[in-house]
């Protein structure tokens, strides 16, 4: 699977500790992490982080039978590109264990998996886009040019502005 790819997933339970699951988190910390009160405000702090890397979340319902209706839980869809889902897996692992550290751990978790938004969204997902053909075209030995960008619609003259492509001999390149 390359890093452009669509995952998409499913599971019971809540955004957060899925994620922090496909990380690798120890299920003893998961089991810990069900009885941290105020998680809500991390679901939807990485919940915005899926969306601003240009994912989707659903939440639907959940019960096997209509003998289990009293047990209905939330079951979480999602999709987001292979690249931006390690980071966001790896970012809430590190979010969850953060929360059990101690009982103001929550809000240093929140505030982590914001930290990693506003990193992440520094660029559209146009630009990001374009980066990384960049980024594939010099590994391969390619020369991108401006008229590569095109399809893309980004204004390469404000990424240079910005600091985050620099225009050379060798054609463009990713400089953040």
């Amino acid at each position: 699977m390359s890093d452009g790819e669509w995952v998409e997933d499913e599971w019971d339970g809540t955004l957060a500790e899925g994620l922090a699951r496909r990380a690798g988190l120890d299920p003893s910390d998961l089991a810990s992490f069900e009885n941290v009160t105020g998680r809500s405000d991390l679901e939807a702090a990485v919940t915005e982080l899926v969306e601003a890397l240009g994912g989707a979340v659903e939440y639907t319902e959940s019960a096997d039978s209509a003998s289990e209706a009293h047990l209905i839980v939330a079951r979480v869809h999602l999709r987001l590109r292979e690249s931006a889902l390690k980071l966001v897996e790896h970012a809430v692992a590190l979010a969850v264990a953060l929360a059990l550290l101690n009982p103001g751990g929550l809000v240093n978790a929140v505030q982590l998996v914001q930290t990693v938004h506003d990193a992440a969204t520094i660029l559209s997902p146009a630009e990001r886009e374009a980066a990384r053909l960049i980024r594939e075209n010099r590994r391969r030995g390619i020369t991108t040019s401006r008229e590569d960008l095109a399809p893309f619609g980004v204004d390469v003259d404000s990424l240079i502005a910005r600091g985050v492509l620099a225009d050379g001999e060798g054609g463009l390149s990713v400089r953040a």
